[in-house]
C-alpha cells in the first residue's frame, strides 16, 4: 500500500535556524512559543541540540540564560504543561555544592510571594538533580535600569519593592546572603523579581548545610561566601549572620542603583553624600545617611529590619525627617520650613506658578503669530483646467482633435491646444482665466492663434512671468502674448513650511522705489474683483492693499474704485542673493494659505481632453461666471508637499489661494493684547480645575498624578505650539487656547501640589561606570575565593 507522506511544520525550518543559533533574535521568542504546543518541532529541535544541550526527562531544553556556582539555569519546554520554565540543573562534584542546591530547594519552597520566582517543581534525586521555577522574561536589575533612564523616584520605588520582598523572606525564617543586581531580574512591565535563593539559609541555624550534606561529608564551617561589595563583614569573615546582613546589602544595592558605580564604594562614608551631589541627587545628605546606615560595619548600627529601611525611604520621598539622620544643620530646619509653606500657604507658590504659566503662553504665542481663518467660503468659483498625463497619451492617440502641428512631443506647440481650449471657454464666459504658464521663447507657428484666442476669451486673461525690471513690468517670454493678456503674475514657488495645515504663497515683491508686482494669484483676484480696471498694489501694516484704477471712465467719474481689498501678509522675506526671479534687496511679501481635504477639489480640476470633448452646455454648466485657472498636473512635477503628506500641484495651490481670497477666508492674526488676556483667563480656568478635582485626583492615582506634572506642563505648551501653527477656525481657536491654558496651568499648579505633598526633585539618570565588570557568580569558600564586582 502507498504510504501517506508526512506532514512538515510551517514552523521546522525556524526551528532548525533556532537550534543552529542563526535565528534573527527578534523571532526567537515567538519559536520559542512555538515549541511550547508542538512536539513534532521539539523532538526535531532536541536532535539537533542534543551534543551542546544536556537532556533532562520531560524537558526541551531551549537555551543556557546563566551559570552559577551551585547550578546551570536554562530556559526550558515542560512537555505535559507546555509552557518555558526556567530549569536549573545542578553539576557540582563536591557534597557541599550539591548540599547547597538541595538547600536553595527547600528555601524556595517556603516562598510564595509576587516578587519572588515560583518554584515549580523539584527532583533532587535524579541524575543530574535539578528543580523548575516560573520563567521572568526580563533583564538583570543593572541593565534594567541602563536602558530605562528611571528617575531618581522610580529607582527608589523600584528598590523598596526590592526591601520589602527581602522583608518577607525575613518574615518566613529565610536570609537571601547574596543580594546583587544578578539576582534581580525585571520584567516588562518594571517590575522586580528576586532569584537564585542559592546560598541563602535558615535564621537561627548556624551550619544548616551540615543538616544537608548527603552523609559522610564532612563537618566544617561555611566560611566567606557572597559576592564583594554586597557581602557584610561579618559574612566575610565566616561568623554567623542574620537579617542585618541582608540590610548591609540592601544598602550597597541603594548606592549602585542610585549612582551606577561599584557597590563597594557606598562605604566610603566621606564622599558617600559628594557621589549623590555630583549626580544632582535631591537631598544628598538624607539618602546618605540612609545608605551608610545600612553599610554600618556593626550590625547594632545597621537598620535592624527591611520595615525600618523601607519607612526611611518613604520619609526619604515624602521629605520627611530621616532617623538616620543624626547630624540636622540650621539649614534642615529651613527646608522643613519650607515644607511647610508648601502645606499650610500653598497660595504663596500657586498664584506665581499660574502668573508663570499665562506669560509662557503669551510669550509662545507672540513669537508664534497666533491666527485663525476667518469664516467664508468661495463655493466652487474656482476651477482647475488641467493639462495632465492623460492629456499627452490623447494628443499621442488622436483622440483630442488637435490643431495641425500640435505634437505630443513637442510642449511649445501645445499653445495651439491652449488656443482651441480658450475659444472654447469662451461659450461659458467665465469671470475670469488664469494661465499657470511661463511662454519662455515664440512659437511663431501657434502664438498667433493663442494670442487671438486670449483676446477673444470674454473674460480677462492673465499669463505667468517669471521675470520682471525694476519698474515692475515683465521682462522676457513672448511680447504678443503680454501685449494680448489683461495682465500677468509672477510665477514664484515657494516650498511649504514645516506647518501641516498650511501653504506659503508669495503676494507681490517689492524693488527698489518701483511698485510691488503681484503673485499670480493676487493679479487673478484683482481681475476677479474688477474685470475693467487695472489693479495697483502696495504694502501696508500687515497686509498688501489692493486700488483699482478704471481703464475707462465717464465724464466727472473718478477713474479710482473706493473699493480697497486688503490680503494679509504671513511674513516678509528679504534674498540675500540673487535667485530664480529675485535679486538682492528684494522684498518678498509672503501670505498663508489654509490647506484642505483631498476631496476638496472633487468635480473641479477638469482634463484639457474632457473640456474639448464637452458640449456647450456641459462647458456652461462649468464654468459660466467662475474663475478658471489652467496649469500642468503631471507626475511629480510642481508638486508641492505638506509635512503630513497631504500634497497639491502647483496650479492647485494658485487656485487654492485665489478661492480663499475671493472667498475671504483668510488669516487674521491676534494682537499682543488680546492674546496676553486670553492665556490669562485660560490659565485662572484651568487653576480652578485643577483645584477642584486635585483631592480626586490624589485619591484615585496618587504619586503617579505627581510623576505626570512635567508632562502636563510640557502638554500644555505643546498644545499651545500646535494652535499657533496650525491656524483654525475661530472657535477652534478659542477652545484650543483654553485647552492650552488648562494644561500649562495644571502642569505648573499640580507642580506646587507635588512640591507640597511629595517635596522631592527627580534626579537625572544615573551616570554609568562603563568600567565597572558585571558581577561573576558566587563561590564557595572551599575555593578560597570571594568574587569581585
Amino acid at each position: 500500500m502507498p504510504t501517506t507522506p508526512r506532514t512538515v511544520c510551517a514552523a521546522r525550518p525556524s526551528v532548525e535556524a533556532l537550534a543552529h543559533d542563526r535565528l534573527d533574535p527578534a523571532a526567537r521568542s515567538g519559536v520559542h512559543h512555538h515549541l511550547e504546543s508542538c512536539e513534532a518541532c521539539r523532538s526535531a529541535f532536541r536532535r539537533i541540540t542534543s551534543g551542546w544541550l544536556p537532556h533532562v526527562r520531560n524537558y526541551t531544553i531551549l537555551e543556557q540564560v546563566g551559570k552559577g556556582g551551585f547550578g546551570v539555569v536554562y530556559k526550558a519546554v515542560h512537555h505535559q504543561k507546555q509552557r518555558i520554565e526556567a530549569l536549573k540543573v545542578h553539576f557540582g562534584r563536591t557534597p557541599l555544592r550539591a548540599a547547597y542546591f538541595e538547600n536553595e530547594v527547600h528555601l524556595i519552597a517556603r516562598l510564595q510571594h509576587p516578587n519572588i520566582a515560583t518554584l515549580y517543581e523539584a527532583n533532587l534525586g535524579g541524575s543530574p538533580p535539578y528543580y523548575t521555577m516560573a520563567f521572568v522574561e526580563g533583564r538583570q536589575l543593572g541593565d534594567h535600569l541602563r536602558a530605562s533612564s528611571l528617575s531618581l523616584e522610580g529607582r527608589i520605588h523600584l528598590f523598596r519593592t526590592i526591601v520589602r520582598t527581602i522583608g518577607y523572606a525575613h518574615s518566613q525564617g529565610v536570609i537571601h546572603r547574596d543580594i546583587k543586581p544578578q539576582n534581580i531580574v525585571v520584567d516588562a512591565g518594571g517590575v522586580p523579581r528576586i532569584v537564585d535563593f542559592g546560598i541563602g539559609k535558615m535564621l537561627g541555624l548556624t551550619e544548616p548545610i551540615d543538616e544537608l550534606a548527603p552523609h559522610g561529608s564532612p563537618e566544617m564551617p561555611e566560611g566567606p561566601i557572597g559576592t564583594f561589595g554586597y557581602i557584610a563583614p561579618e559574612q566575610m569573615s565566616g561568623g554567623a549572620v542574620d537579617s542585618r546582613a541582608d540590610i548591609y546589602a540592601l544598602g550597597a544595592l541603594l548606592f549602585h542603583c542610585v549612582t551606577g558605580e561599584p557597590a563597594k564604594w557606598a562605604t566610603r562614608a566621606d564622599r558617600l553624600a559628594a557621589y549623590l551631589r555630583e549626580r544632582h541627587v535631591s537631598r544628598a545628605d538624607d539618602l546618605a545617611a540612609i545608605i551608610g546606615r545600612c553599610v554600618e560595619t556593626d550590625p547594632a548600627r545597621r537598620y535592624q529590619t527591611c520595615a525600618e529601611l523601607d519607612r526611611d525611604l518613604d520619609n526619604y520621598l515624602s521629605a520627611w525627617t530621616i532617623a538616620a539622620r543624626r547630624d540636622r544643620p540650621p539649614g534642615y530646619a529651613l527646608a522643613r520650613g519650607l515644607a511647610y509653606v508648601l502645606r499650610h500657604h500653598p497660595w504663596a507658590v500657586r498664584a506665581p506658578l499660574m502668573t508663570t504659566a499665562a506669560l509662557l503662553l503669551c510669550i509662545v504665542w507672540s513669537g508664534l503669530d497666533l491666527r485663525y481663518y476667518s469664516a467664508g467660503g468661495a463655493g466652487d468659483d474656482v476651477h482647475v483646467i488641467a493639462f495632465a498625463d492623460s492629456t499627452v497619451e490623447a494628443l499621442r492617440s488622436g483622440a483630442v482633435g488637435a490643431p495641425e502641428g500640435v505634437r505630443a512631443d513637442d510642449p511649445r506647440s501645445w499653445r495651439g491646444l491652449d488656443a482651441q481650449l480658450l475659444r472654447r471657454l469662451a461659450v461659458a464666459g467665465p469671470r475670469v482665466v488664469v494661465m499657470d504658464y511661463f511662454f519662455r521663447r515664440p512659437n511663431p507657428e501657434h502664438d498667433g492663434a493663442l494670442a487671438d484666442a486670449i483676446r477673444d476669451a470674454g473674460a480677462p486673461v492673465l499669463i505667468g512671468a517669471a521675470e520682471f525690471d525694476r519698474d515692475g513690468e515683465p521682462v522676457g517670454g513672448v511680447p504678443a502674448l503680454h501685449e494680448a493678456a489683461h495682465a500677468a503674475g509672477c510665477l514664484i514657488g515657494v516650498r511649504p513650511t514645516a506647518l501641516p495645515g498650511e501653504y506659503i504663497v508669495p503676494l507681490v515683491v517689492e524693488r527698489g522705489g518701483a511698485p510691488p508686482f503681484p503673485g499670480l494669484a493676487v493679479a487673478a483676484y484683482a481681475a476677479w474683483r474688477f474685470p475693467d480696471s487695472r489693479a495697483r498694489f502696495a504694502a501696508a501694516a500687515g497686509a498688501i492693499e489692493i486700488r483699482y484704477e478704471r481703464r475707462l471712465s465717464a465724464d466727472g467719474e473718478s477713474r479710482w474704485r473706493d473699493r480697497i481689498d486688503r490680503v494679509p501678509v504671513r511674513d516678509v522675506h528679504q534674498p540675500v542673493s540673487a535667485a530664480a526671479i529675485f535679486s538682492p534687496g528684494d522684498r518678498v511679501y509672503r501670505g498663508a494659505v489654509r490647506a484642505v481635504a483631498p476631496g476638496h477639489w472633487d468635480g473641479r480640476v477638469h482634463r484639457y481632453e474632457q473640456v474639448l470633448a464637452a458640449s456647450d452646455d456641459q462647458i456652461r454648466a462649468w464654468f459660466e461666471g467662475r474663475a478658471v485657472l489652467i496649469g500642468q498636473m503631471r507626475g511629480g512635477e510642481d508638486r508641492y508637499q505638506l509635512s503630513d503628506g497631504q500634497s497639491l500641484y502647483g496650479c492647485q495651490v494658485q487656485a487654492l489661494a485665489l478661492e480663499s481670497m475671493i472667498g475671504e477666508a483668510l488669516p487674521v492674526n491676534l494682537s499682543r493684547p488680546q492674546i496676553a488676556a486670553r492665556a490669562l483667563a485660560a490659565c485662572v480656568v484651568g487653576t480652578i480645575f485643577v483645584l477642584a478635582l486635585r483631592r480626586i485626583i490624589r485619591a484615585s492615582a496618587g504619586w503617579v498624578i505627581f510623576a505626570a506634572v512635567p508632562m502636563l506642563a510640557c502638554a500644555g505648551l505643546a498644545a499651545a505650539v500646535a494652535i499657533a501653527r496650525s491656524s483654525p477656525e475661530r472657535i477652534a481657536l478659542e477652545a484650543g487656547m483654553l485647552l492650552a491654558g488648562i494644561l500649562t496651568a495644571a502642569g505648573f499648579v499640580l507642580l506646587a501640589e507635588a512640591l507640597r505633598e511629595r517635596q522631592l526633585q527627580l534626579a537625572p539618570g544615573a551616570n554609568w561606570s562603563t568600567g565597572d565588570p558585571t558581577l561573576s557568580s558566587t563561590l564557595l569558600a572551599e575555593t578560597r575565593q570571594v568574587t569581585a564586582g
